[in-house]
């Protein structure tokens, strides 16, 4: 059981380094960059540590109150295993199209320092439509394996229950993730720094936390409204870079031509 344990603490941090590792091999505003680069993947790193100690934490209470036959008093960490089990399939999907955006960050860093903007269009065109293509198909085959995956996942009939209440969120998430990570690679690669940092704080200031202050005290949705928030955070990140690529890139740059 360890070896799974230990695979899984890694690949998070394997796949920042990365990040940091290409954003230090670029020659001009590296200290910029970098900082870019850290201040997102420490709120990736947060999210998913938050996750992973949280489910530690749950272990360990049930472990022991299974030791002392209490083990029917832990129901009420029922809403919390949950979150384990939609975060361990939210992962899945995000660590394949971080990997798959990242290749081409690096070819838009050299697309753009040679400035063959036309070529830049060109490969931003096949990777959206390749990543998304990607995210589509994954979120059909949730929905069609929708109550099978409940059932891979858990027997418990109640965490099942709340997983098929909130897991919609996270299939329709697929291909909003897939758009989201083409465009925070792409700007990665070119060392579009303060971009990336303004649709961070943007998408954090803006979209997460109102959405889930609003659901959450207006409607009391408690688990639900943090993936609804993290929906919306997804949605602002991509949004953002796009909107602002269709400037720079097509309106500015005047790639169209």
């Amino acid at each position: 059981m360890a070896f799974p344990a230990l695979v899984s603490g890694i690949i998070e941090p394997v796949i920042s380094l990365t990040d940091t590792i290409m954003a230090g091999h670029i020659l001009e505003d590296t200290k910029d960059i970098l900082g870019a680069v850290g201040i997102v993947s420490s709120f990736i790193t947060a999210l998913v540590w938050i996750f992973i100690q949280g489910s530690k934490a749950i272990s360990a209470q049930i472990s022991y109150a299974y030791g002392q036959n209490r083990i029917q008093q832990m129901r009420r960490l029922v809403a919390q295993v949950l979150n384990t089990v939609l975060n361990q399939v939210w992962l899945f999907s995000v660590f394949l199209f971080d990997g798959f955006c990242s290749a081409g960050g690096v070819i838009s860093g050299r697309l753009y320092s040679s400035e063959q903007f036309v070529s830049i269009r060109y490969m931003v065109r096949d990777l959206f439509f390749i990543v998304v293509g990607i995210g589509s198909a994954i979120a059909l085959v949730y929905f069609m394996f929708y109550i099978q995956i409940g059932e891979w996942l858990t027997k418990d009939t109640d965490i099942r229950h709340l997983f098929y209440q909130t897991f919609w969120i996270v299939v329709l998430m697929q291909p909003i993730n897939a758009m989201a990570f083409l465009f925070d690679g792409f700007y990665k690669g070119l060392g579009f720094t303060q971009t990336l940092r303004n649709s961070f704080l943007i998408a954090t200031f803006l979209g997460f936390f109102p959405i889930y202050f609003f659901v959450e005290h207006v409607y009391h949705w408690g688990l639900m409204g943090i993936w609804v928030a993290l929906l919306t955070w997804m949605l602002f990140r991509g949004g953002i870079l796009i909107l602002h690529y269709k400037a720079f890139f097509v309106t500015q740059k005047g790639i169209i031509r």
